[in-house]
């Protein structure tokens, strides 16, 4: 990888095949030959220590709070871009970006928000004590963050307060939210799950209290570290899944999820832990200081993390060491993978650094690293169960997984979003589910579509609505006949009548309904789903073949896709509304 950068008053030195630009607070590194793993890019300096971890918004722009009471952003090739000021300095608050590119991150005691070009949009106040915990950002763009006055904050996008929750100690530790918008939360006094309306759902005590921040597994488990030297697996009802023991306490350090399902955590014994999803240990790994820095987890399976000895690791998934990095002091700012695989990460310098990296972007995992995704908002999407008696085993999303020509006449409109599960009660045989979209366009209920795709190359088939307002009343009760569907807004979860206008940007759930060994059910086994489904819109008939997923998807996992029809002859029976 190279460089060309053009700024005024720029020093050159030529030191063998190595071309180094530099002012006073920016160095570029160009290389005359491409760019080795580990190797240097660039750094540049901000006024103040940097504890929080660099988020990457849409666009390359990386992120970056300073304890010199500013928020950074800087261009991909580490150029300034601006710098906008708080109230207060910014310790391990982390930046969180929304789908409008909103950064949000914590101050002192305020939550603040930025537009995109650095202007403030808001502030708001969170308790009397300064913010360590990062925000998330639930499906329908709550912000959520925990206080050290032991109350975990919900605002609305306009920051609004929404409602605040107690726990019986301090927060320090960043929130994690579910594909059913569980938010998951450590305190001194444990780990609290709450629904998105601010009740507590339940809490767990340990013997010491959790800086960590939880990780969510595809399957929906919950992984924390502990400053009692364990690392937790919790059911997603709150019952202890197993704990695993480290030689030192795992303070900030949170787990990451590899893609065999491997969780990988740091520990203040110097060590980056590797543990099965069963919670055996594979293998730990030393480094030469304390490990608070959270792992991130490149696409070739390289895992990355920070130490205070002021390095950058990069471990190969059996544990050995790969490469490391030298900054000028301590690292406690966790990584960040860049679409190309550069690596960013802040040191106590207060420089912000870029390191090349081969893993050319983050795993395809549950949580592959700090706060989920580049842009932190600590959220697993995917499919959800409606129904106690289902349980989800595996819920992933993907960009697209439909080969070029297999659309059947659809432009893909969503993201893909897939799963397992698994029916319980053997006296029950059809399972409820629920995915968020923001995809819609703006338009009638009955110009949209839930398709089914075979894993065979057959043409699809599409759900059949049920447009009756009691369907969504008993959403979570048994007795819905399988393959139906229904829409229902996001912000309240109330029904939307077929004949109702949907508009575009607006979030929605949509609801759905599958049966067991049903034509929609390609997992032949008793009480096992499986059955590729989803979402796009209607093209201009140029669009041939059959509907199938692409390559390697097979039918071992869930496709969720949803199409909506623009004045073209639907794919579905029509009725009277």
């Amino acid at each position: 990888m190279s460089w060309l950068l053009s700024v005024p008053r720029f020093v050159c030195l030529l030191c063998g095949s190595i071309l180094c630009f530099f002012t006073t607070d920016f160095l570029l590194i160009v290389s005359a030959v491409h760019a080795q793993p580990g190797d240097m890019l660039w750094n540049v300096t901000t006024e103040s220590s940097l504890f929080s971890s660099p988020a990457i918004g849409a666009d390359g722009t990386i992120y970056v709070g300073s304890e010199d009471k500013h928020l950074y952003a800087f261009y991909p090739n580490g150029t300034h871009k601006w710098k906008a000021p708080t109230k207060a300095w910014i310790s391990f608050s982390s930046p969180a970006i929304g789908r409008d590119e909103t950064i949000y991150i914590g101050g002192a005691n305020e939550l603040y928000a930025f537009h995109p070009n650095g202007t403030q949009k808001w502030n708001a106040t969170a308790g009397r004590s300064t913010l360590i915990s990062s925000p998330a950002i639930g499906g329908d763009d709550t912000i959520y963050i925990g206080t050290k006055d032991r109350n975990l904050y919900a605002f609305h996008p306009n920051g609004t307060q929404k409602w605040n929750a107690t726990t019986q100690g301090s927060i320090v530790s960043s929130p994690a939210v579910g594909p059913d918008e569980t938010v998951y939360v450590g305190s001194r006094a444990g780990l609290y799950a709450f629904y998105p309306n601010g009740t507590c759902k339940w809490n767990t005590t340990t013997e010491r209290y959790i800086a960590s921040s939880p990780a969510i597994g595809s399957d929906g488990t919950i992984y924390v570290g502990s400053l009692s030297s364990y690392v937790f697996a919790l059911y997603p009802n709150g019952t202890q899944k197993w704990n695993a023991t480290t030689q030192g306490p795992i303070h900030y350090s949170s787990p990451a999820i590899g893609p065999d399902g491997t969780i990988y955590v740091g520990s203040e014994d110097k060590h980056l832990y590797a543990f099965s999803s069963d919670g055996i240990q594979k293998w730990n790994a030393t480094t030469q200081g304390r490990v608070l820095s959270s792992p991130a987890i490149g696409a070739d399976g390289t895992i990355y993390v920070g130490s205070v000895d002021a390095r950058l690791y990069a471990f190969s998934p059996d544990g050995t060491q790969k490469w490391n990095a030298a900054t000028k002091d301590e690292i406690v700012s966790s990584p960040a993978i860049g679409p190309d695989g550069t690596l960013y990460i802040g040191s106590t310098d207060s420089r912000l650094y870029a390191f090349e990296g081969a893993s050319g972007g983050l795993a395809d995992t549950s949580w592959p690293m700090f706060r989920q995704n580049n842009a932190h908002t600590g959220r697993l999407p995917g499919a959800a169960a409606c129904v106690p008696y289902v349980t989800i085993t595996d819920t992933r999303t993907r960009d697209a997984a439909w080969s070029d020509a297999a659309n059947q006449g659809y432009d893909v409109l969503s993201k893909l979003f897939c799963f397992n599960a698994t029916i319980t009660d053997p006296t029950q045989s059809v399972g409820v589910f629920r995915f968020l979209t923001h995809s819609l366009p703006t338009g009638k209920v009955s110009d949209v579509v839930l398709l089914k795709c075979y894993s065979n190359g057959k043409v699809a088939t599409h759900y059949d609505t049920h447009d009756y307002a009691d369907q969504a009343e008993t959403a979570d009760k048994p007795g819905i006949p399988g393959g139906k569907w229904w829409l229902t807004r996001a912000a309240d979860d109330t029904y939307v009548k077929d004949s109702h206008t949907v508009s575009k940007g607006t979030g929605y759930y949509v609801y759905f309904t599958l049966q067991d060994n049903s034509p929609y059910d390609e997992d032949p086994a008793v009480g096992r789903l499986a059955d590729p489904v989803g979402v796009a819109v209607v093209d201009d008939g140029t669009s041939n073949g059959g509907c199938t997923l692409a390559p390697g998807t097979g039918h071992g996992l869930e496709w969720l896709l949803l199409l909506a029809g623009l004045g073209l002859p639907k794919m579905r029976r029509q009725r009277t509304n």
